[in-house]
């Protein structure tokens, strides 16, 4: 795998405060993995399938929109989440 560079403005970062977290499961045993995937299975899924968690929407746009879903983001006074349809 190739690694990849990038410039990133931590101080917009800041001011957003945004937190950025990575993860990678890779360098995981398997046990971990397995754990991990009963613990989704049985916490997570239940409570999407109940609908107990629902993201909010700030707006949804056709695709056409794009530029526009960015230009939003990128403004930062949003709540919510953005959704392009097809």
């Amino acid at each position: 795998m190739e690694s990849v560079i990038v410039e990133l403005n931590l101080l917009k970062l800041m001011q957003k405060r945004i937190v950025l977290t990575g993860s990678t499961l890779r360098a995981r045993d398997r046990e971990f993995k397995q754990v991990l995937r009963d613990d989704i299975w049985s916490q997570v899924w239940p409570k999407l399938s109940a609908g107990d968690f629902k993201p909010t929407l700030y707006r949804v746009l056709p695709f056409a929109e794009a530029a526009e879903a960015h230009r939003l983001m990128e403004d930062s006074s949003l709540l919510g989440k953005i959704v392009l349809s097809f």
